[in-house]
């Protein structure tokens, strides 16, 4: 939400949001309507959930189970990045499209002129799931 369109006008080498990146309201039906990234936040939404279940939700879409084991048939599932706003839905309906929002850094100035003067580790990724 804070830094990932600090690529567009702060620094193009960061590994931030292009504007294509969009998840579907079901993953599992390609005819559900699209929530895509914006960058018209006006204020930090609610987090959406933060445990286990929902982390593996968020990065392999509902139903996934394990990410490997038996469940999966002893192989690694590919993380889609697809169920952020499937899972947020069941925190609340506005969430969905709260979690796809993002700051222009014209909005966040001292994240913007960090981002410029200083690093941003933009390939840290979580250890879950």
């Amino acid at each position: 939400h804070m830094l990932g369109w600090m690529k567009r006008s702060v620094n193009p080498a960061i590994d931030g949001l292009t504007g294509a990146e969009c998840n579907r309201v079901s993953p599992s039906d390609p005819g559900s309507p699209r929530v895509c990234v914006s960058d018209d936040a006006a204020y930090v939404a609610a987090d959406p959930g933060h445990s286990f279940e929902a982390v593996r939700e968020q990065v392999f879409g509902a139903g996934a189970g394990a990410a490997s084991g038996p469940g999966a048939g002893g192989k690694p599932i590919v993380p889609t990045m697809s169920g952020f706003v499937e899972q947020a839905s069941t925190v609340s309906p506005e969430l969905m499209r709260g979690v796809m929002r993002g700051f222009r850094p014209e909005r966040v100035p001292v994240f913007a002129a960090l981002a410029r003067e200083y690093a941003v580790f933009d390939r840290w990724f979580s250890s879950l799931p």
